[in-house]
Order: C-alpha cells, then sequence, then structure tokens
C-alpha cells in the first residue's frame, strides 16, 4: 500500500483510506494545521454565500417571526438592524471558528483520558487534539454540499437550514423556532464518518481491543445525543 507522503495528501486519502494516513501521522509532527485551516475556510464559505445572497428582508421577518415574535417592538425593530449581511457573515465564521475549536479540545481530552487504559499508549493530548482535526474532515464535504445548494437556489428565499443541508433539521424541515432544531442541526451524516474514523484513529495509535475501541468513539455522541432528546422529552 502506497504510503502517505504530505498532509495534502493526507487530507484526502484520510475519507476513504485512513488506516494508512493514522499509521504515517503517529510518526509526524505539524501535519495538523493543514486540515485546521481547511476546516475554518469550509466552515466560512456557506455562511458567506448564503448572507451574501439571501433575500435580506425575507431573512429579517423570518427570524422575527420565529424567534423575536414575543418581544416588544423596538426589540424586534433594534433586532432587525443587526441583522445585516457583514454582521451576520462574521457572527457565524466567529461563532463556527471557536465551536470547532472548543468541541475539538473538548473531544481531545475524552480521547486522551479513555486511551490511558492502554498501557502503551504514547500519544498525549496534543496529539489527541491533532487527531481531532482530521476526524473533523468529513465536516468539509459537508459543507461543500451547503455551498453547492446554495449556490444553485433559484432565489434568495433560501431557508436558513441551507447552511447544513447533512443535518436531520434539513431534511425534516425542522424551524428555528423549534426546541428541536439545535438538536437536529448536530446530527449530520458526517458525524458517523467521523466516528467510524475516530474508531480507526484509536486502533492505529494504541493495542485497544476493537470492541472497546468502537465503545469509546460512539459513546460521546450517544450519550449527548440521547441525553439532549430525553431532556427536550421530559
Amino acid at each position: 500500500m502506497q504510503e502517505v507522503n504530505n498532509p495534502f495528501a493526507a487530507c484526502r486519502d484520510v475519507l476513504f483510506r485512513p488506516n494508512p494516513v493514522f499509521a504515517k501521522l503517529a510518526r509526524v509532527n505539524n501535519w495538523s494545521w493543514v486540515p485546521f485551516l481547511l476546516l475554518v475556510c469550509f466552515s466560512a464559505m456557506p455562511a458567506y454565500l448564503y448572507f451574501n445572497s439571501v433575500d435580506m428582508d425575507w431573512y429579517q421577518n423570518l427570524i422575527i417571526n420565529q424567534q423575536f415574535a414575543d418581544v416588544s417592538p423596538a426589540e424586534q425593530d433594534a433586532a432587525r438592524r443587526s441583522m445585516t449581511a457583514s454582521n451576520l457573515v462574521s457572527l457565524t465564521i466567529l461563532m463556527s471558528s471557536i465551536g470547532l475549536v472548543v468541541i475539538n479540545a473538548i473531544l481531545a481530552v475524552y480521547l486522551n483520558l479513555m486511551t490511558k487504559v492502554d498501557e502503551h499508549n504514547v500519544q498525549g493530548f496534543t496529539d489527541w487534539y491533532g487527531m481531532t482535526w482530521w476526524v473533523s474532515l468529513p465536516n468539509a464535504l459537508g459543507a461543500v454540499l451547503s455551498i453547492l445548494v446554495i449556490l444553485i437556489a433559484q432565489d434568495g428565499q433560501l431557508s436558513p437550514e441551507s447552511l447544513n443541508v447533512t443535518s436531520v433539521a434539513f431534511w425534516l424541515s425542522v424551524p428555528m423556532s423549534s426546541e428541536w432544531f439545535t438538536l437536529t442541526q448536530s446530527i449530520r451524516l458526517e458525524s458517523f464518518w467521523t466516528i467510524y474514523l475516530i474508531a480507526v484513529g484509536i486502533s492505529q495509535w494504541t493495542q485497544i481491543p476493537s470492541n472497546k475501541v468502537w465503545t469509546i468513539a460512539i459513546a460521546p455522541y450517544a450519550v449527548i445525543w440521547t441525553a439532549w432528546i430525553l431532556i427536550l422529552l421530559f
């Protein structure tokens, strides 16, 4: 099997033949900056395209009706004035970038703790944090699909769910006003791809048995989604 020789090839190969990529990543340093930059750029593009093409009057009315229907007219006007294309692009990009950094840091802490059961494991927090950017690369493909949907839209009245077309929220047309919106936005096709890549990465970097590897990979998603559903139900 051909060895991966550079981080750009690794970004491609990790999606389809991840085993040799993670084997290589265990022996090299500073490659994780490449997927980090790719993810930041790709996460920004759908928001930039969406807010620069959407009918802003329609979008403002949609958000006011869904999220500010119970506030005073003065507060609605203030919210409307703050919803400019530049403000919304900046806020969305900032929040998505911070979210990626924080969520991946939490995941890295989790992986670092869970893999300590392997006494031969030599990977530390920074190694696992680097891995989180590689296992997150399916999100870039999700962003590409969102970009395509935005670009081929027939008019400027495209629902905000189009920023994340691989999510359950998009498939089921869950409105932003729904208490289920945030949860369904978080459940995406690429989440399951990421779980698979986490399992592959752990299996390459440790000697943990396969059944435990899959438990470690699946557990954070299963626990968070299940707890979230129970909170919404009860």
